[in-house]
Formats: structure tokens, sequence, C-alpha cells
């Protein structure tokens, strides 16, 4: 317990509050890309201090704050006259055709009440997260900037989570409660979701200054992350971090430059980890096997075939253009915690066909911009990290996911398509002076050279910047 309940907790957990967001805003204005650590890390602050002061549990409060800070770093790089569409990637315009089609779908949703009444819900947060905070990256170093931001105000949080709040198995759920007031409050699934993607983060990205400094931090990051993940019980993120992990880890370390002493230590911790989390989990009801496979069934897979029957069972338009959104409510009275199902579902093949293009075009982007980069150890790992979240919020998204709540899913899409573009760009141009060619610029599907005043200009030929 770091302080008392009553009025002066109240007033550290404000202060506190108020320092973080301060800190976040700052932080912006100075360096408009760290905004991407605010939709990392707020909704967790959110839910540790809504756990300490029932004030906090107000959603306006954290998605007005997400909004001005996201919104003043987007001011920012204006005034810096940078373009934010500069190499905007196609999955972006992909993504907003998937959300577009879904609101038309309420000419002809079963449910168009809910639908209305969903879309007003998450329109704020997705305007934010969905559109603006990719506006942020304009260049490779924008994404150094955002996962270092990340990585520092996710440690913050993480402490905070596990030396001020603990979970206790509830009625049907996990329920966070603050060590300090006794109030019981929260989303469990928000905290497995910001302790994995802190996780990731800390496991790819790479410091180019005080390696071995920053290595240590980037082991202490991973360690509470990890111990926060446990905590939270999110079986999901669990899985999704563990998945995501093994999937970029061969792409990311080189085992040769390791050595075997750093694949030893390595393996080890893995495994002490891995008791240490099958000791504290293995006697909660939630991890019982039985239990595991009766949620499974029941509330990701048959809901989601009762709902492919529902629209496998329509005339040939509503296979084509889909039930509509929302309509699993209508069916179901919930959504199906399934999110390709439900799109498919929803959407019909219209809908499924725009999902699948932005899966496949986000792979495919990854690995051509890590072919580029699989020398390069700063940008390889950046690479890597932006692919792991996106990893882990797809594997998520089939067990707790809804179109309408997992934009960030497709955000992290955009981010790494994005990062891929720009890096390309900056090969590209490096090409064009060490050839002796006029520097080039994409303005509109055009080429267009420098001036020969600037080509005089450039009498040396620098290696990229290493991110």
């Amino acid at each position: 317990m770091l302080w008392k309940p009553g009025k002066e907790g109240a007033a550290v957990t404000a202060f506190i509050f108020v320092a973080l967001v301060t800190a976040f805003a700052v932080a912006a204005l100075l360096r408009p890309a760290t905004a991407f650590a605010a939709i990392i890390c707020l909704y967790g602050i959110q839910q540790w201090s809504a756990a300490n002061d029932p004030f906090f549990s107000n959603q306006l409060i954290i998605n007005v704050s997400v909004a001005l800070i996201v919104g003043s770093a987007l001011g920012v790089k204006l005034l810096r006259r940078e373009n934010p569409l500069r190499h905007y990637p196609t999955v972006a315009w992909l993504s907003f055709a998937l959300y577009g089609y879904a609101f038309l779908t309420v000419f002809w949703t079963v449910a168009p009440a809910n639908l209305l009444e969903n879309f007003s819900a998450i329109a704020p947060r997705t305007l934010v997260i969905l559109v603006l905070v990719p506006l942020l990256v304009t260049k490779t170093s924008d994404v150094r900037d955002a996962v270092h931001a990340a990585i520092a105000f996710g440690f913050v949080v993480l402490l905070l989570l596990w030396f001020n709040t603990r979970l206790r198995e509830g009625p049907g759920a996990l329920e966070l409660q603050s060590a300090a007031s006794g109030r019981v409050y929260g989303n469990y699934l928000e905290l497995g979701s910001l302790a994995g993607r802190v996780g990731l983060l800390a496991l790819f990205t790479q410091v180019g200054r005080w390696r071995r400094t920053a290595l240590v931090g980037r082991v202490l990051v991973l360690g509470f992350a990890i111990m926060v993940l446990v905590m939270s019980t999110a079986r999901g993120q669990m899985g999704a971090f563990v998945l995501a992990a093994a999937a970029v880890i061969p792409l990311n370390f080189r085992l040769r430059r390791m050595g075997i002493a750093g694949v030893a230590i390595a393996a080890l911790l893995f495994v002490l980890a891995g008791q240490w989390a099958y000791d504290t989990l293995s006697g909660l009801k939630r991890f019982d096997i039985d239990v595991m496979q009766r949620n499974v069934a029941a509330d990701r897979i048959d809901t989601s075939l009762t709902l492919l029957q529902t629209w496998w069972e329509g005339d040939s338009a509503t296979v084509f253009f889909g039930l509509g959104n929302s309509a699993a409510y209508k069916i179901l009275g919930t959504y199906p915690h399934f999110t390709a199902l439900e799109v498919l579902g929803e959407e019909g093949l219209v809908g499924a066909t725009l999902f699948a293009t932005i899966i496949v075009s986000t792979v495919r982007s990854f690995w051509r911009g890590y072919r580029l980069v699989r020398d390069d150890d700063g940008r390889r790992a950046q690479t890597c990290a932006l692919f792991s979240l996106f990893i882990f919020d797809v594997i998520t998204s089939s067990k707790q996911g809804s179109l309408l709540g997992d934009s960030i899913m497709f955000t992290f899409a955009i981010l790494a398509s994005r990062y891929v573009l720009l890096v390309q760009a900056d090969g590209s141009h490096a090409s064009d002076l060490a050839s002796g060619r006029p520097p080039t610029a994409a303005v509109g599907g055009l080429r267009l050279a420098a001036s020969d005043a600037a080509r005089q200009a450039v009498t040396r030929v620098d290696r990229p910047q290493v991110d």
C-alpha cells in the first residue's frame, strides 16, 4: 500500500494522474510522435486511477486527455510544415473503407438502433486512435520516439499497477482492487493489453547509445510487464504475447551475436518466468481446463457460429453485403468476441474481403520492409516491434474483439506499413545521392528533382541515420 484511503489518497491519486497527463503533453509538444504512448498507456492509467478514486471512472476524462495530447502533437507537426500524409499507406485507406462500409450498413442492418448507438460511442476514440495517431509518423525517427516514449511511460504505469493494485476473483470475472482504498473497479483485459504491448516493445526495440545500460532497462521493463500480465490473468493477452514474441524473435535477434552465454541466460529467464507464472495461476478457477474450454465454446465459437448461420441462411444479397453492423446484438444480445467472424457475418463478403486484404497487405509490407533493414539493427528492431504489436492485437481480436472496439489493431497495421514506406524513401534518397543523381521526392505521383543549386550543395554522402 502506497498511501492511505480517504481525502489524502484521492489527492495523491489526482496529483499523479495530472502529473502523468502533463508529462505526456509536454513530451508531445517537444517530440510529437511521443503522443503515440498516450494510446498505449493512458487507458491503463485510467484503470489505476479509478480503482483509487471513483471520480476517474468517468471515461470522458481520459478520452478528452488523449484527444488533447494527440491533437496538440499533430498541431506541432503542422506548424513545423511536416506533411502528415507523406508516404501514407494503402492499408490506411482500406481501414477507413472498412469502417465507412460498416456505417453504411445502417441502411439494411437488422439492428439500426444498436449500430447508431455503438458508432456514436466509439466515434471520438476511433477518430483519435485510427485517424490522427498515424499522422504523427512522418519520418523514421518518429517511430523511434514513439516506441521509446511508450516504453518509458508504460514502465511508470506498470509500477503503479504492480504496487498499488491487486486482482481478485469476483463472481464470474476478475476485479481490479486498489490496495489503498479497497475499491473494486476496472477491466483486467485492459491491463493485460497494456502489459503485453509494453512488454513486446521492450523486448524488440533497441537504443543506439548506451546499449548496455539500455539493455538493463529493457529487461527491467520486460520483467514488470510480464508480472503485470500474469497478475491480470488475461488468458488471451498472455497467449498473444507468447505467440507474437515467438513469431518475431527469430527475425529480430541474431543468436550468433548473442553468444552461448547470452542464449543460455535468455533461456534460463524464460524458464523461470514460465515456472513463476504457472505457480501463480495454476490455483485459479479461470485456468481450469474445463472452465477454459467451456468459455471458448460458449462465448466465442457458439456465438460466432450462430451469427454465421443466420448470415448464410439469408439471401444472396445478405451473403454478399452482410447482415449489417451490430446485427449480433439483435441475434445474440452481445457481440461474438471474434472480430474476423463478426465482420464476415455483419459486413458480408465485402467487409471480409476488406478485412483480409488489410491483414495480408500488412504482412506483405512487413516482409518487404524486413528484407530492407535486416542488416540494420536499429531499423530492424523498430520494424519488428511495430509488427509484433499488430500480431498481438490480431490474436486478441479472436477472443475478445469487435470491429468497432478494435480500431487500435488497424492503427498498428497503418504504422507498421508506413514505417516501411518511410524506410524505402530514405533508401531511395540515399541511393540518389550516392549515384550523383539529384535527390527526388514523390509528390502526387510525380518525381521532382532538386534544383541545380541544391545539387551543388551536396558535397558528400552520409550513411542513413540508424534509428
